[in-house]
């Protein structure tokens, strides 16, 4: 319901969402494995009813830790031509899949030798055997830590871009978003709300800053976040969220980072919170995005 969007060839498109937002749903839809409920998807102009889709797409789904097809007493290049011999495609491709994923010079070691990022690179290299244009990667970088989703993303860029793949990624993670995807849509509760590219939704916030709030409860946190949205009733550009068992906190986007501040620190007291740190900055997608699944009355954004 309410997905509407168009992916150029060649670009790297982000599915933005919270989970249970549709983004699975929507990579299965396009991967042929799902039927839509109503709608269609065309792919380079052809409906996929009727299409051959594995032929164009080829879908990694979530929690990369070695997939299926992956023995860990294997060394990768073993793996690779196993998969390609399953998949018909010619051995001359694992090694171009190896070097374009930066795995060449571990080849021949046993994947379970490998870190984390390792066999996900591998479980990558192993989706581009066939050469689909099209590659949908669902939430690839979960549980892993900041070095290595740094380096599997730099690897992913370079093949991606190297063979003009048209990639669309799922995640929920921001940090990474705006160096990385040329565009994005941001869903929520199986709609998208806003898509553009990061510099484009960012200048939907305007000439605004960002007044950030870290607090501690005092008392019950059931229905804290309705208490804070209700004592700060006439405020745009606010969103609350739970950091962890401890700590929320409440960010505004306003035009007068001062006049917020005036506001905001009393709204904090009556709701019975105590204020552990206040940061004032320039707005980035997470903003937006955090307006967008958490705020209330910011669909316009």
């Amino acid at each position: 319901k309410g997905v509407s969007l168009r992916v150029e060839r060649g670009e790297f498109f982000g599915l933005l969402g919270p989970n249970g937002s549709g983004k699975t749903t929507l990579l299965r839809i396009v991967a042929g494995l799902t039927p839509p409920t109503s709608g269609s998807v065309r792919i380079f102009g052809r409906d996929v009813r009727g299409l051959r889709v594995h032929e164009y797409v080829t879908y990694v789904p979530g929690a990369l830790a070695g997939g299926a097809w992956v023995s860990m007493a294997l060394s990768a290049y073993e793996n690779l031509v196993a998969r390609a011999r399953l998949l018909g495609v010619p051995e001359r491709r694992v090694r171009e899949v190896l070097d374009l994923m930066g795995l060449s010079e571990h080849a021949h070691k046993p994947v379970g030798t490998f870190s984390s990022g390792m066999v996900a690179r591998l479980e990558v290299a192993g989706a581009l055997l066939k050469d689909a244009p099209i590659v949908l990667l669902d939430e690839p970088t979960a549980g892993f830590s900041p070095e290595v989703e740094l380096a599997f993303h730099e690897h992913l860029r370079e093949a991606a871009r190297a063979e003009g793949k048209t990639l669309i990624y799922a995640t929920h993670y921001l940090h990474f978003a705006e160096r990385f995807f040329d565009r994005v849509a941001v869903m929520k509760e199986g709609r998208v709300v806003a898509v553009g590219s990061p510099s484009e939704l960012k200048a939907k916030l305007g000439s605004s800053s960002t007044v950030s709030a870290k607090v501690l409860p005092r008392g019950p946190v059931e229905g804290l976040a309705e208490r804070l949205r209700a004592e700060l009733e006439g405020v745009e550009g606010v969103a609350v969220r739970q950091l962890d068992e401890h700590f929320w906190e409440v960010r505004v986007v306003c035009r007068d980072a001062e006049e917020a501040i005036t506001r905001l620190v009393p709204a904090l007291v009556r709701a019975n919170v105590l204020v552990r740190r206040i940061d004032v900055r320039e707005p980035t997608l997470e903003d937006l995005y955090l307006s967008l699944i958490y705020g209330e009355a910011h669909e316009a954004a």
